[in-house]
């Protein structure tokens, strides 16, 4: 097929799963300690689903990840 995919991953701490379904609302922070206070707004994640939209395309979590944070992009 015609379609292309990219994965996006991270080391990091990942996210909890009971933040999973609101971390593309715009100005939604899913941390529930003071480790990044100050740092963002909560909308980075609004903004990039946004744009992939725009272009005819689609952003999910992989919640298969064991460790950190994964997205896929189609296209």
């Amino acid at each position: 097929n015609n379609t292309i995919t990219i994965e996006v991953k991270d080391d990091g701490p990942g996210i909890e799963e009971k933040h999973r379904s609101n971390i593309f609302s715009r100005f939604y922070r899913g941390q529930s300690n003071d480790a990044y206070k100050g740092a963002g707004f909560g909308i980075g994640l609004s903004y990039v689903k946004s744009i992939v939209e725009a272009h005819e395309g689609t952003i999910t979590l992989n919640t298969r990840c064991e460790k950190g944070t994964a997205f896929i992009i189609k296209f």
